[in-house]
């Protein structure tokens, strides 16, 4: 799935699916707490997509989230096996082995998911200004030609049409160009349902 696709099902799912992180033994939606100029420094020098959904510090904050713990090799095993662990990362810089994850400044939310109706975000981000987050729809028809989404119903497919998502909250859209990592809103809000 490319990070394009990602973001289109995030925002026609309503939700964040979380993963396992490395190291940890519960599911949790990670994220990393970025400024415009870190955001920059992620896409343009670490080669990150430059796609992704945005939320307020204490938005995340108020829903559970928090910051991991980079912690030192001998205090990332006296948590091994303990509530504490699911928020440490281990950091070492030795030079025989070296963990350093500090840039991505990460943030976890444990749960299976994250609800985008509980937990709103303010914006998206976008390496592409076009883009718009699509869904092919196949239209589907009953015995006597009236289209409906009722698949059950439906005795017919006809041609498709590509649907845009339409969240429950007005999102901004903002643009980072991969090639200079400056970010700037792209000129348009992904309206909300019922506007």
């Amino acid at each position: 799935m490319t990070p394009q696709d990602r973001l289109t099902s995030i925002l026609w799912d309503g939700a964040i699916r979380s993963t396992i992180p490395f190291g940890a033994t519960q599911h949790a939606v990670s994220m990393s707490e970025a400024s415009a100029d870190h955001i920059a420094w992620l896409v343009k020098e670490q080669g990150f997509p430059p796609w992704g959904v945005m939320f307020g510090r204490q938005a995340v904050y108020d829903a559970g989230g928090g910051p991991v713990w980079y912690a030192r090799p001998e205090q990332f095993a006296a948590v091994r096996g303990t509530a504490a662990a699911e928020w440490a990362v281990r950091y070492e810089t030795t030079p025989t082995s070296r963990s350093d994850w500090t840039h991505e400044r990460e943030w976890r939310i444990h749960g299976p998911t994250v609800n985008l109706r509980e937990l709103v975000p303010f914006g998206v981000l976008v390496g592409d200004e076009a883009w718009q987050p699509l869904r092919w729809e196949r239209h589907m028809v009953t015995a006597d030609g009236t289209p409906t989404l009722d698949h059950s119903a439906a005795v017919d497919e006809r041609e498709g049409y590509w649907v845009p998502a339409r969240p429950m909250w007005p999102l901004l859209k903002f643009h980072i160009s991969p090639d200079t990592g400056r970010l700037a809103p792209a000129g348009w809000t992904l309206p909300a349902v019922g506007q």
